[in-house]
């Protein structure tokens, strides 16, 4: 009685484990989309799918946010600040920039994004 219990347990595990990478291939794969979408929008001259993950780090931090700016036209302070807690990815990552289909840089950059309010 107890090897069957104990097969059991085994076998769940094991399925409960396969599932676990799954879910972290498809949350990678979703990333990676997010990332080659804002280097697009962002970089110019972006070589498409040319970025590569160097580093990636994850960390709950403190995000303080401009949500509107100060006129300087005015004496008084109109600067609105949203600070917040959030979950933060850091990814090192290397994209080429290709120009005229001639020259080929290599560029290395940092990259934020806030998992909480899908902001990059």
């Amino acid at each position: 009685m107890k090897k069957g219990m104990c097969c059991f347990l085994f076998a769940v595990l094991l399925s409960v484990g396969s599932l676990m990478p799954a879910k972290a291939a498809d949350a990678e794969k979703e990333f990676e989309e997010i990332l080659e979408e804002q280097l697009r929008s962002t970089v110019h001259y972006y070589s498409e799918d040319s970025f590569s993950v160097i580093d990636a780090y994850g960390i709950q931090g403190q995000v303080t946010k401009i949500v509107t700016s100060d006129d300087p036209q005015t004496s008084e302070n109109e600067e609105v600040i949203e600070e917040y807690t959030s979950h933060i990815g850091i990814v090192f990552l290397e994209l080429e920039q290709k120009r005229d289909d001639l020259f080929i840089f290599k560029k290395k950059d940092f990259f934020y994004y806030d998992f909480d309010t899908s902001v990059a």
